[in-house]
């Protein structure tokens, strides 16, 4: 006995075909806007970090590298250390004068009192 196919069921398997072919072509024009979404927010966010990253720029170009402040600092202290010798034998010079001045007037006022 050959085995015939009835025609509801010809019918049936081609609108499940019909609805298949709508479901795949539905989920692959949902994936394609889902790409095409995707994309435009992912170039929404390079431009966001692309400006945030120029204010950080504008920003930083007030500041000094780490090298060039640790060179300044080290230039600095230098002269620091120089002012402050300087400072010090100038004290000390200005100290041994203050002393040989006060000698020569104790000097000058011990003759004049008896010079009289």
């Amino acid at each position: 006995m050959p085995e015939t196919v009835t025609i509801p069921i010809v019918a049936f398997v081609d609108r499940e075909i019909g609805h298949l072919r709508e479901v795949c072509l539905l989920r692959s024009d949902l994936a394609d806007k889902a790409v095409a979404l995707n994309h435009v927010e992912t170039l929404r966010r390079l431009d966001e970090l692309n400006h945030a990253h120029a204010q950080a720029a504008e920003r930083n170009r007030d500041y000094l590298p780490r090298q060039m402040f640790d060179q300044y600092s080290a230039e600095q202290s230098k002269w620091r250390e120089t002012v402050t010798k300087a400072i010090s034998e100038s004290a000390g010079a200005n100290r041994t004068l203050i002393v040989v001045i006060g000698f020569v007037f104790s000097a000058i006022a011990i003759v004049l009192r008896f010079w009289k």
